[in-house]
């Protein structure tokens, strides 16, 4: 049977490029062949490994039988990361006195489902995705969409901060300023209310 060397256990983000697989040191001339157990995860083809989803698997590298050796096999232990969704949410502006309007939910590359609900502020309540501008002195706060994971998208988290963009003359508008994106938290900034 042939000394074979350590076979590097691999760690990938979703959505790296294929790779080829770096096969364990042998005293003998065998050629190697690779099997996942989990092509849901990272597919082979040849040496060329590819990143399917995210999760963990295995690889089997087998060195075939050469002459008076028989085959031999080392296994790597493989993690796909989910990686964390782009997000983008355009500006949103309407009068203070404006009807209950429906929230859009931000432009994004994940499939997770959307969830929107309000911050801690007594300026805006949210229904569903249905948002009521409440009329008074001028107050912040800021709509927050959380995003579902997936099978390859990591999911939301409710740890992001408020915006606080004060005070503004918006000529009798209240706006919802443009989205800044937190990781896996789509904040459409602050709501400033005219008195």
């Amino acid at each position: 049977m042939p000394t074979l060397g350590a076979f590097a256990d691999i760690t990938k983000d979703y959505g790296q490029a294929s790779f080829t697989l770096t096969p364990p040191t042998s005293d003998i001339a065998g050629a190697f062949s690779y099997v996942s157990d989990h092509p849901e995860v990272i597919s082979v083809s040849g040496r060329t490994a590819t990143i399917v989803g995210a999760g963990a698997g295995t690889i089997t590298a087998t060195q075939a039988a050469d002459g008076n050796c028989a085959s031999a096999s080392r296994i790597a232990q493989v993690l796909v990361n989910k990686v964390a969704p782009t997000i983008n949410w355009p500006a949103i502006i309407k009068n203070y006195n404006a009807p209950p309007f429906m929230l859009t939910p931000p432009i994004t590359n994940s499939t997770g489902a959307v969830t929107l609900f309000r911050s801690t502020s007594r300026a805006l309540t949210v229904s569903g995705s249905v948002a009521t501008i409440v009329v008074g002195p001028v107050s912040t706060y800021a709509v927050e969409a959380f995003l579902a994971g997936t099978n390859i998208w990591s999911s939301t988290s409710s740890s992001a901060g408020m915006h606080d963009l004060g005070w503004e003359n918006m000529n009798g508008n209240s706006v919802i300023a443009p989205a800044s994106d937190t990781g896996n938290t789509a904040q459409a900034g602050c709501v400033r209310t005219l008195p």
